[in-house]
């Protein structure tokens, strides 16, 4: 791993706090590591348990408990298997690593913060190069999700470069659905 960063801090299931960092890796983008927070001055982290799998955990998110599902919920932007490896011309000449792909916005879910399931695809372009749908700030409005999207689409020179800020709403989020996304 080269670095966690952009954490969240979330209280727990045991109410105990925790904070829930991206992990910036380049293999997988799905893993996130929980910092458990004994004190101010103290923290915890045991390397066998505390790296998680979490779809979208290698770019920024922002996880939320609502306690109508009991569970937590993030907006993430996920990998999927197609566009990893995928090469361009330029920077992307030897491929583009999972760090970079950003084409991909799941809203994601766990009961526990450790174990995440996908649970729909809301936004999604065929160009991990030049798309990406990232820092993504949501909230709760009754039973949809509200969310700002920081986008690079359709026109910027590359996937991280924003050229607009969308407005989106989730309606019903809570609803069941088990797409086969192919988001790993």
């Amino acid at each position: 791993f080269r670095q966690w960063i952009e954490g969240n801090i979330v209280v727990a299931p045991d109410q105990s706090l925790v904070n829930v960092l991206r992990v910036d890796e380049h293999t997988c983008g799905r893993s996130a590591a929980i910092v458990r927070v004994l004190s101010p001055e103290r923290l915890a982290f045991d390397p066998r348990r505390d790296i998680v799998e979490m779809p979208g955990g290698g770019k920024k998110f922002t996880i939320r408990y609502d306690s109508l599902s009991q569970r937590y919920w993030s907006l993430t932007s996920v990998v999927c298997e197609e566009f990893r490896g995928l090469a361009h011309g330029g920077i992307y000449a030897n491929g583009i690593h999972c760090g970079l792909i950003r084409n991909t916005l799941a809203l994601i879910s766990s009961e526990d913060l450790r174990r995440w399931d996908v649970e729909r695809i809301v936004i999604r372009s065929d160009n991990p190069f030049f798309d990406g749908f990232q820092y993504i700030d949501w909230q709760f409005d009754g039973d949809d999700l509200i969310y700002l999207v920081l986008m690079s689409y359709r026109g910027e020179r590359n996937y991280h470069d924003s050229n607009r800020i969308t407005f989106h709403r989730e309606r019903n989020f809570r609803r069941a659905t088990s797409p086969d996304s192919g988001a790993k």
